[in-house]
């Protein structure tokens, strides 16, 4: 049984042909956008895996994968101070520690 009716759902072939990542087709202006300089960045030269990529990488849950997301760019976005970040990712910690706990 499938999710659209009884009869069997077999999804359209795939072509053959290389597809453009998303990236590809997108303007500079829309990369930006959907990756900004506060999640990215070097150290020692080095760069940095982006934080989707770690959070993927890690298979972290909903929860965990915004503390990382907001501790690593803490401090990094533009006219935003740093503890506005680091209370987001306390209150996604607080609250995987709070699913995380035994039910009484």
């Amino acid at each position: 049984m499938s999710l659209f009716g009884s009869e069997m759902f077999s999804p359209p072939a795939v072509s053959t042909m290389t597809h453009p990542s998303s990236f590809d087709i997108l303007s500079q202006e829309s990369i930006s956008k959907y990756s900004p300089a506060h999640y990215q960045g070097t150290q020692a030269g080095i760069p940095v895996t982006q934080t989707w990529d770690y959070i993927r990488q890690h298979n972290l849950d909903y929860f965990l994968g915004n503390v990382v997301k907001y501790v690593s760019r803490a401090g990094k976005k533009p006219n935003e101070p740093i503890l506005d970040d680091l209370l987001k990712a306390q209150a996604y910690l607080d609250k995987a520690i709070q699913n995380h706990q035994p039910q009484l």
